[in-house]
Order: structure tokens, then C-alpha cells, then sequence
């Protein structure tokens, strides 16, 4: 019987993974966040915390992939590292537990995480690579990862045969993916999507953490991340992308109230994984760090860099590891000479640009991502006008996340105006997609809003 049909072994596996994961992204989130990889330091939500840190051991076990590059040493090495890290947390839970009860609304949002996730399994192993992204691109470079036992050279990324299928892009997943593969010991078209899963486990546990017993939240929890359906389990990216995208609004908007360095680090380690799903998260990287400038010159008109660094500088440092698989996997790609063919920058892509914008191609662009975006954009309008009529301040806290989607939306808009593929051909096959970031961010919008009134009224009746 193949592994991925033995519910036993497959469910000491996802909890052996994430063992592996909380003890190596432990070594890296127990320092910054209380000087110590054993003893509680600072107020932190340990389901937060557990959360960051399987995603924070997610990122550092890809690093070792791209830095070490052949599979079983980086496995070999990632392992050791997580047995020194999962060590030194069972000691720090063993002081905190006792010391903590969680509520009774906790433990049941965590047997709702348990169940969700248990359903979720089902179509990611049960439906096969079959999508032309998911088969062709994503895990057709895992495959290739794990057939060569390496992410670099040798696994085949400049072969001409494989130009087609865009192999400069991230491989956190494919590598995740071959690792899987790797340690089952063979190949198939359902196994190495259990990386999906993985992936899904610390974003479920931080949406979920942030509920409260309110309408809004309840919106919230069925927008993000089920509105990106099936983009979440199909073996494309962008569904992911959009949850982690949603995530990271979400503790930033959470740090601006809170003043958390906590929520900071979550929102930052959220962002910073985006560069590694897929291209646009680069872009949606970017769109973040515009939001906080803004936020930050309109509301935080002084800010002192030598306060923050003197306080975060131990966050600032674990940043800074967080970002080399990212500056790695750019090293290695420019060494091979793996570009992007929409050849961005390029005189070529310049005069494309001037053209379109000249034959009018730029209507059919914005007609066809409004149609994506209209529903969340109408309801956050009317969210918008409901917070007008009760005299409810709702602006301060959706500027940056209005910002946000309104700088990825442009940066997309000019992938659009620039690509040298059929435009028709390019928007039919890719704007749903694309546009699910800004939707993510437009739902996050509505919800601030709307939670804002749930609460007014609520203060009202009492």
C-alpha cells in the first residue's frame, strides 16, 4: 500500500513535519522574542508564537535547501539543528503551561483548526496534479529537484527543453515538495502536495487565533482563506499568496494598535514569505513596505530609528537570515542566467507599454480586473458609507491596507501593459489570479470597517 494511502503513516509524518519544523524555527524566534531560547521573556500568545514558529522553520528548512543545495545534507543538518531547537522549546513550555490556561473560546478555535485542516487534506491528497500551472511548472521542478537530489545546477534549470515552464521562479514549494518525495522514496502525482498542506498549517492557526466572538470575525474566517478556492489545494501558488498576503495585513494593521513587536515580527515573516511562493510576492512585498511608509508618515509623523533598533535589534538580525533563501535563490538564478520572460526593464517591454496605451489596450485591462474585484470592492464602499451615516471613524486603520491593494493592483495593471504574450490570451488565463491579492486586501478592508460598527453598536446597547 503506497504511504499517501495509509492514513496512519500519513498522519505520523505531518506530525513528525511539524515537530521538525517548530524545532528549527524555534532557534530563530526564541532569541529576538525573549532573549532566550528557554525561559519566557516578553507577553506573547504561545499559539501566536507556535504558529510563527512553523512558519519561521518552514523558511529557515527551504534556506538550507538553497544554501547546502543537495537534499539529504540539508535534511541531515536542518534535523540536527531542529532537535537542539525542539529541545530548548519543550523546556520553555514546560515552564509556561502550567503557568497559562487557555479559555475555553481558545480550545475550541483550536479543535476548529484541527477539523479544518483534516478537511482540507482530503482534495490535496485525494485529487491528483492535473492543472497546467500545478503539473507543468510547480511540481514539474520539484520532480526535478528530487530526480537530481538537488536544487542547484545539476537538476536541469537551464535545459532548453524546460524553458517553457519559467524556471527562475521561487521554489519554496517544489523543494518542499522533493523533500517529501525524497523521504517517502518515490515519485507520484498526489505525495508531494502534502507540501500544500504543510504550507496551510501556520496560516489556519494565525486567522483562526485572531477570532472573537463577532459577526465581522465570522466574515473574515469565510472570506480568507475559502474565497481562494481551489487556488489553495490545486497546486497553484496564488491562492496561497493571497492567504499569506491577507495574513500580513492583518498583524500590521494588528501592530499599529498594539505596538507588539510580536505582531510585528508575525506580519514581517508572513511578508517576507511571500517573495518565496511566487514572483508576485515580490510585488506584493513591496506593496506592504509602501503601505507602512504611509501609514507611518501620516499618522507616526516622527519616527526614531535609533529607539526601534536599540529595542528590535535582535528581530532585525532574525529578519536578516529570514531573507537569504530569497537572496540565495537570486544569487544562484542570476549565476545560471535565469531571467523572467516578460523581459521588465527592456526597451522592448518600454515601447509595449507605449503601444498599449495607445490602442486603448489599457480599457480591457482595467475592465477585466474590475470584473474580478467588483464584489469586495462594493462592499467595501458600502462598509465605507455605513461608518459615514453612524459617525464611526473607520479611514485610519484602512489607509495602509487600501494602499496596499491599490500599489499591487498598478504593479499588476503594468505586468499586463507590458507582457510580450497576447494580451487577450494572458488576461483570460491569469486574472482571476492576479487579482485575488487586491481581493484579499479589499475583504480585509471591508472587514476593519465592518468590524468597527459591530463593535460601536454593540457599546451602544450596553
Amino acid at each position: 500500500m503506497a504511504p499517501v494511502h495509509n492514513p496512519l503513516l500519513l498522519a505520523l509524518f505531518i506530525i513528525a513535519a511539524m515537530v521538525y519544523f517548530t524545532g528549527l524555527g524555534w532557534l530563530l524566534v526564541g532569541i529576538p522574542s525573549h532573549g532566550s531560547l528557554i525561559r519566557k521573556k516578553a507577553d506573547v500568545s504561545i499559539i501566536q508564537e507556535f504558529a510563527v514558529t512553523i512558519l519561521v522553520g518552514m523558511i529557515l528548512n527551504y534556506g538550507l535547501v538553497v544554501v547546502i543545495q543537495n537534499l539529504t545534507t540539508s535534511l541531515s543538518v536542518g534535523i540536527c539543528l531542529g532537535i537542539i531547537g525542539l529541545v530548548s522549546y519543550i523546556v520553555y513550555l514546560s515552564k509556561q503551561i502550567p503557568k497559562q490556561k487557555l479559555s475555553d473560546q481558545k480550545v475550541t478555535f483550536l479543535l476548529l483548526t484541527f477539523t479544518l485542516l483534516v478537511v482540507l487534506l482530503g482534495p490535496i491528497i485525494v485529487e491528483p496534479l492535473r492543472d497546467w500551472d500545478a503539473r507543468s511548472i510547480w511540481f514539474l521542478h520539484a520532480k526535478m529537484i528530487y530526480s537530481a537530489g538537488t536544487i542547484g545546477f545539476p537538476a536541469g534549470w537551464t535545459e532548453t527543453a524546460i524553458t517553457w515552464s519559467h524556471p527562475d521562479y521561487p521554489k519554496f514549494i517544489p523543494a518542499l515538495a522533493a523533500q517529501i518525495a525524497f523521504i517517502f522514496g518515490f515519485w507520484n502525482e498526489y505525495l508531494p502536495k502534502l507540501s500544500l498542506f504543510l504550507t496551510l498549517v501556520p496560516g489556519f492557526i494565525f486567522i483562526i487565533n485572531t477570532l472573537k466572538r463577532q459577526v465581522s470575525d465570522v466574515l473574515l474566517f469565510l472570506m480568507v482563506p475559502f474565497s481562494f478556492f481551489p487556488y489553495v489545494w490545486n497546486g497553484y501558488m496564488d491562492g496561497i499568496l493571497a492567504f499569506y498576503f491577507a495574513i500580513t495585513l492583518i498583524f500590521m494593521i494588528k501592530w499599529s494598535k498594539s505596538n507588539n513587536p510580536t505582531d510585528l515580527f508575525t506580519g514581517i515573516c508572513s511578508m517576507t514569505f511571500l517573495m518565496m511562493l511566487k514572483n508576485e510576492g515580490i510585488l506584493a512585498f513591496i506593496s506592504i513596505i509602501i503601505s507602512i511608509i504611509l501609514f507611518l508618515f501620516f499618522y507616526r509623523k516622527k519616527v526614531y530609528l535609533k529607539p526601534i533598533l536599540s529595542k528590535y535589534w535582535r528581530y532585525f538580525i532574525a529578519i536578516c537570515i529570514l531573507l537569504i533563501p530569497f537572496l540565495a535563490w537570486l544569487y544562484l538564478k542570476s549565476q545560471w542566467g535565469l531571467q523572467s520572460d516578460l523581459e521588465i526593464g527592456t526597451r522592448t517591454s518600454i515601447l509595449q507599454i507605449i503601444s498599449r496605451l495607445g490602442d486603448g489596450s489599457w480599457k480591457m485591462i482595467l475592465k477585466a480586473e474590475y470584473r474580478h474585484i467588483s464584489i469586495n470592492l462594493l462592499i467595501a464602499i458600502l462598509a465605507f458609507l455605513a461608518s459615514l451615516r453612524w459617525k464611526i471613524p473607520a479611514i485610519k486603520d484602512t489607509i495602509p491596507i487600501l494602499a496596499a491593494a491599490g500599489v499591487y493592483f498598478l504593479g499588476i495593471t503594468f505586468i499586463y501593459l507590458l507582457t510580450p504574450r497576447d494580451l487577450n490570451w494572458h488576461l483570460d488565463t491569469s486574472i482571476e489570479r492576479t487579482m485575488m491579492m487586491v481581493n484579499a486586501a479589499l475583504i480585509y478592508s471591508w472587514y476593519e470597517v465592518i468590524s468597527k460598527i459591530e463593535k460601536a453598536q454593540r457599546c451602544d446597547e450596553i
